[in-house]
């Protein structure tokens, strides 16, 4: 007869790697999900043909036709200087997203960038906990008057209670 002690680590295993396969499965799905809205930002734009699905599957915008790309790049440029001009004017037609997905594509379009992003565990350098001591930063405290490490605070300027004047006694 086999016991919950027999099964634990059994089911350990079986969900450690069911975790895996939902992750791996999330992340394919991610990539085909960032696909989609590349051939959707480009379609948007003008872009035709088939080449457009071969730059999407690469994630490399030189595999456009020259000529889709120059339309698309010019159209993109223009809203890009649109959003800009809308955003310094708080325009209340001006849309962030649409300004994220336009700056995103101009830098694919011009070769700077991947268009999928990188999965978060790989999207910059490992942080190795040098120069953190795992406390909340503080402010460092003053020493003295004079203190080089701050400049001296400025106070609001406060009467001090004897200098203040008696209320006066008009209404009663």
């Amino acid at each position: 007869m086999t016991t919950t002690d027999d099964l634990a680590p059994l089911l350990e295993i079986m969900s450690a790697r069911i975790r895996r396969q939902v992750e791996a499965r999330r992340e394919l799905d991610r990539i085909t999900r960032e696909r989609l809205e590349l051939q959707a930002a480009l379609r948007r734009y003008g872009a035709a043909g088939p080449s457009i699905a071969e730059a999407c599957g690469e994630d490399d915008a030189g595999r456009l036709e020259v000529s889709v790309r120059a339309t698309v790049s010019e159209r993109v440029s223009r809203e890009l200087h649109r959003q800009t001009r809308l955003s310094r004017s708080r325009d209340p037609r001006y849309d962030i997203n649409r300004h994220i997905v336009v700056a995103r594509l101009t830098r694919w379009l011009a070769g700077n960038g991947s268009w999928i992003a990188a999965t978060p565990g790989e999207a910059g350098p490992a942080h190795d906990g040098r120069g953190t001591t795992g406390k909340p930063h503080e402010r460092p405290r003053r020493t003295g008057k004079d203190s080089p490490s701050q400049p001296p605070r400025r106070t609001k300027h406060r009467r001090r209670p004897d200098t203040l004047r008696p209320k006066s006694n008009v209404g009663q």
